[in-house]
């Protein structure tokens, strides 16, 4: 549940970031939004019945 509500902010985070490159493609903001992604799993496994996490 978290992923499809964090999706759109870490795809637009994602596209403001390699916007900035000379290189960037799809791709590259593909990778930046799932290593995004990714970082925001982490959190909710580390703090899983605390706060906001408790509910999704």
């Amino acid at each position: 549940m978290i992923l499809f509500i964090a999706h759109p902010y870490t795809n637009n985070i994602a596209h403001s970031i390699v916007g900035k490159l000379p290189f960037g493609n799809w791709y590259v903001t593909f990778l930046v939004s799932l290593c995004l992604l990714q970082g925001i799993l982490y959190i909710k496994q580390k703090f899983e019945n605390r706060g906001i996490f408790k509910y999704v």
